[in-house]
């Protein structure tokens, strides 16, 4: 199974350690020196095995870092007849997991950044519609050239200093927001961010920035 197992008896002594626990915790000795051994020898308190003997309430879905690993962990009480006879761990790696949704939070920032300039874009259609309905070509004119301008001059400027178009994007996005709160965000003269291929690190520094 994909879960590690560990079962220890009532005093503490692992009766049961299966291939995937040993896996996950990087345990090198041969399985005979596992068994029957005092689980805090070699597992982390943190399992809560001698917790859960002792007090028969079982801890469910919590995590512990164990050599870098996120695992998520469930330890039971074993009960014959109203008696505890032992205890169970079953634990997983969540480290795959905590990075999809890393991944995840990134990309909900930039979509939050792509409605944000859909926002705006709409809102410039509707004046320009409006300029056009009631026929004041000028006016029409005049904001459509000032439109332009302001926004070759603002996507120009940070496509020179942000090369990857996902994270330009994504700022651009950000900008338009602080905008909409009347706040000011500038993007420093001498910032430079290249593009990359690596889709992990474009989606961490949409998390970082976001």
């Amino acid at each position: 199974i994909k879960e590690g197992v560990i079962a220890v008896d009532a005093d503490s002594r692992i009766t049961v350690v299966n291939h995937e626990a040993k896996r996950l915790f990087k345990q090198s000795g041969p399985m005979e020196n596992l068994l029957l051994s005092h689980a805090s020898q070699y597992w982390p308190v943190r399992l809560y095995l001698q917790q859960v003997l002792e007090t028969g309430i079982a801890r469910r879905d919590e995590e512990i870092n164990f050599n870098g690993s996120i695992l998520l962990t469930n330890t039971v009480p074993v009960m014959v007849k109203g008696n505890i006879i032992g205890a169970i761990a079953t634990f997983r790696d969540k480290t795959e997991v905590s990075q999809l949704m890393q991944r995840l939070t990134g990309m909900v920032h930039y979509a939050d950044a792509l409605r944000a300039q859909s926002h705006e874009f709409m809102n410039k259609l509707h004046v320009i519609l409006g300029l056009l309905h009631m026929k004041y070509y000028q006016q029409l004119e005049d904001y459509i050239v000032k439109t332009s301008n302001n926004y070759q001059a603002e996507i120009g400027s940070l496509l020179r200093k942000v090369k990857s178009p996902i994270i330009a994007g994504f700022l651009l996005g950000k900008i338009n927001r602080a905008r909409d709160l009347g706040i000011t965000l500038s993007i420093s003269d001498d910032s430079l961010l290249p593009d990359t291929d690596n889709e992990q690190v474009t989606t961490t520094l949409i998390t970082v920035l976001g």
